[in-house]
Parts: structure tokens; sequence; C-alpha cells
């Protein structure tokens, strides 16, 4: 009787890692195919919000390539922005990119005037600063 209770905890065993070893591969399996997904179109979904997979700011041609990632803030155009430590914009040095294929030039506010940005060129925000994308929306990278 004791030989029948260590042999049945012993299948009891077996049956629990063999459970967690099939769910373990599942999930690899799983994300293997969700990486391959991503990699062939170049785009994932994350909470219903489509990022690209790319940081390239320009294609080959040298045109501009529309790309965003978890980490960017998106501008909306006309809307202010008050930059600060606490708010959605913080200070610190970012890269402009335009939400448009075929715009190689975007306009912001930064306090009372207007200048024009590069696609791909940088910026360094400071505390207070008032900042208002004017011609179209705004990636910041």
């Amino acid at each position: 009787m004791n030989m029948m209770l260590v042999d049945s905890q012993s299948i009891t065993i077996i049956v629990i890692a063999s459970v967690i070893f099939v769910l373990g591969l599942a999930c690899l399996i799983y994300k293997i195919a969700k990486h391959i997904k991503r990699n062939k179109t170049g785009v994932e979904v994350i909470d219903d919000t489509r990022y690209t997979t790319t940081d390239k700011t320009q294609k080959e041609d040298g045109s501009v390539n529309v790309s965003v990632n978890t980490s960017d803030l998106m501008l909306v155009q006309d809307k202010d922005y008050i930059v600060s430590k606490d708010g959605e914009l913080k200070p610190g040095k970012y890269t402009i990119l335009s939400t448009q294929e075929g715009l190689a030039t975007v306009s912001l506010r930064i306090g009372h005037y207007v200048r024009t940005y590069k696609h791909g060129s940088s910026i360094v925000f400071v505390e207070g600063e008032k900042v208002t994308p004017v011609s179209t929306s705004v990636i910041l990278r």
C-alpha cells in the first residue's frame, strides 16, 4: 500500500509537470507566430493602436517614412502643449517627425514664434515653453 502511494504521487508530479510544459510550449509558439507576423507586416497593434516596428525616419529613396513607436508622443495640430516635468510633454531632446507621407517639413509654434522644421530634425524643449503644431500633427520621438 505504501508503494502505491509513492507511485500515485509520482504520477501526479509527472502530470503537473507535463501540463506546465505544454502550456509553456503553447506560449512560446504564440510569441513566435506573433513575432513573425509583426516582422512580415511591419505593424504591431497594442491596445487598439497601430505601431510600426521600425525606427527609420526616411525610406531608401530619402522620402519621409511615417512611423509611430510605443514611446513616441503625438502632438495634435492646433492644440497647445506646455512643457512640464509633470505634464504630457516633458523637458528634453526630441526628434520631430511628420505624420504625413510626402510632407518633409512641419511648422511648430514655440512661444510666440512659428518655425519650420525638417522631418527627422532634433529639438530641445525647456520647462514652461508653450508648443503648438501649426501645419499638421507631429510625432516626437
